[in-house]
């Protein structure tokens, strides 16, 4: 049996795909999620943070907040990728998305590096957005 033509390794190999990500990115959520949620439960009173049965409603509700939260942004980036698809099927506009990603990336390169810092503009924006967002967040 060639198992390169096997209906179930080619049904299958969206969901393998996206298990061998999840297992990739699973470092970025230690790092980041890991020590989000150690600075927010070195915040919490110490007679919380010694029981674990007054600090799991904090960890449950974090944890179910930050998988809903991504859970919605993919679902918002998949909901307008496909849009685009839709409106860019050719393989002409999908060059100009690809020439705007490299350009996007090498923008962001060049700003963390110091030799171009016109991203600043846009940061000062997402500032006048933060104003709003923050008294939300505490």
């Amino acid at each position: 049996m060639d198992l390169a033509l096997s209906p179930f390794l080619l049904s299958s190999t969206p969901y393998i795909t996206a298990f061998i990500a999840g297992l990739m990115g699973s470092v970025h959520c230690i790092g980041m999620c890991g020590g989000i949620v150690g600075a927010l439960t070195y915040g919490l009173p110490e007679s919380v943070r010694s029981s674990p049965a007054k600090l799991l409603p904090y960890m449950l509700s974090y944890n179910i907040g930050r998988i809903t939260s991504y859970t919605l942004a993919g679902i918002a980036a998949g909901h307008l990728g496909n849009l685009a698809g839709g409106y860019i099927a050719d393989y002409q506009g999908w060059m100009i998305l690809r020439v705007l990603a490299a350009l996007i990336m090498i923008t962001m390169g060049l700003y963390i590096g110091g030799w171009w810092l016109g991203l600043l503009r846009l940061e000062n924006l997402g500032g006048h957005v933060w104003k709003y967002l923050q008294p939300i967040g505490q």
